[in-house]
């Protein structure tokens, strides 16, 4: 739920900003990482570190674009998911 969430935003801030001399979209763009807490985090600031390297992953993939850490045990649902999972 949280990617799609974050991909909705994404699109809405590429939409709604006008690239300057056009007035169409796409001046302004945003990279989005997203993680999952799962049980072998320690803390708070584990699941933070994660999210900030699916961000990075995101900046590295070309931009514009969500990214996940979703874990291999999430502790929500119990799933597992790739991690880095590509939403664009």
């Amino acid at each position: 739920q949280a990617r799609v969430l974050a991909e909705r935003l994404r699109q809405q801030v590429v939409a709604s900003a006008p690239a300057p001399n056009t007035g169409h979209g796409n001046g302004a763009t945003i990279s989005i990482g997203i993680a999952q807490a799962r049980q072998g985090d320690r803390d708070a600031q584990s699941l933070v570190a994660r999210a900030d390297r699916a961000l990075y992953q995101a900046k590295a993939m070309g931009r514009n674009r969500v990214e996940a850490d979703l874990g291999v045990d999430p502790l929500v649902t119990g799933l597992r998911a790739p991690p880095h999972a590509d939403v664009a």
